[in-house]
């Protein structure tokens, strides 16, 4: 896969995960929510930037935020955050 390169987000993100079922995965971040998984080539993240906040509340499931990314398999290169 080709890199998230020279990317940046500048805006709020807020998300809501209260699901009526048992188990729910949610990721959020100010860049990017999710990158990579075990059936696709990881996402390598260079040169990129959010500044933006981020807020996600729930109560069930495997929540995972950040005020970059939320999940990534790849790896990280120049990248950076400013937001709460």
């Amino acid at each position: 896969a080709l890199p998230i390169s020279g990317s940046y987000a500048t805006g709020s993100v807020t998300a809501n995960f209260n699901s009526p079922y048992a188990f729910t995965n949610a990721y959020l971040g100010g860049l990017v929510g999710y990158a990579g998984s075990p059936s696709t080539t990881f996402a390598n993240i260079v040169d990129s930037y959010a500044t933006g906040a981020v807020n996600q509340t729930g109560n069930t499931g495997r929540l995972r935020s950040g005020a970059l990314l939320g999940y990534s398999s790849g790896s990280l290169a120049n990248v950076y955050a400013t937001g709460w």
